[in-house]
């Protein structure tokens, strides 16, 4: 999974930015709530179809988000406060953007499925969001690792749904492109969650 990449490799290379970061006051939750205002900033600009500076910000709070991980590690200023801050704001992030797209009426159905409109592939992209980090949570809690299952989880997310409005807007057709890429993370999400059902399924018997 490509979080998980990301995440063994920027403990490494960006570890003393981390230090730096911790070194002149800045704390992991100022960088959690940092990622939050750059997404609802993101979904304003999103809601009113104003793409390109939707992505950007959208971008801008993907590195923050991932930056207050980076740096409670890199500053052993990691806690269960923290863990729980940062999740919980991962989930309104992800109601932000999903719901700003949804409402926003600019979407329009695919041709390959016309009778589907682009805000009910918005929904369902919004519920495997939230449904994968809930299968996840709910797993663990009753004592069966989900590191590393499934295809897509807030990072991949995030790229996917960045590179295809972006698209969008390049090839001048964004409300085709936007509905396209939100079927996908509709479906990838879905599959996620299906695949973590499995996972757990196939593992609860061991404990």
């Amino acid at each position: 999974m490509l979080s998980d990449i990301l995440k063994k490799h920027s403990n490494e290379l960006l570890r003393p930015l981390g230090v730096f970061m911790g070194r002149i006051g800045i704390r992991p939750n100022n960088l959690t709530f940092l990622g939050l205002a750059l997404t609802m900033a993101a979904a304003w600009q999103l809601h009113a179809a104003a793409i390109l500076p939707g992505v950007a910000l959208l971008l801008l709070a993907g590195l923050a988000d991932g930056g207050d991980g980076l740096l409670a590690r890199s500053a052993g200023q990691t806690s269960v406060r923290g863990g729980f801050l940062d999740a919980l704001t991962d989930r309104y992030s992800d109601s932000l953007l999903f719901g700003a797209l949804l409402l926003g009426g600019w979407l329009v159905p695919l041709p390959q499925a016309p009778g589907i409109s682009g805000e009910a592939w918005a929904l369902a992209a919004l519920i495997g969001a939230l449904l994968t980090s809930y299968a996840r949570a709910a797993a663990e809690r009753l004592g069966i690792s989900q590191q590393a299952v499934g295809l897509v989880e807030r990072p991949e997310r995030i790229i996917l749904l960045a590179l295809g409005l972006a698209g969008g807007e390049l090839a001048g057709d964004p409300a085709l492109w936007a509905t396209g890429t939100l079927a996908l993370l509709a479906l990838l999400g879905n599959l996620t969650v299906v695949q973590r059902l499995v996972h757990f399924w196939r593992n609860a018997s061991e404990v």
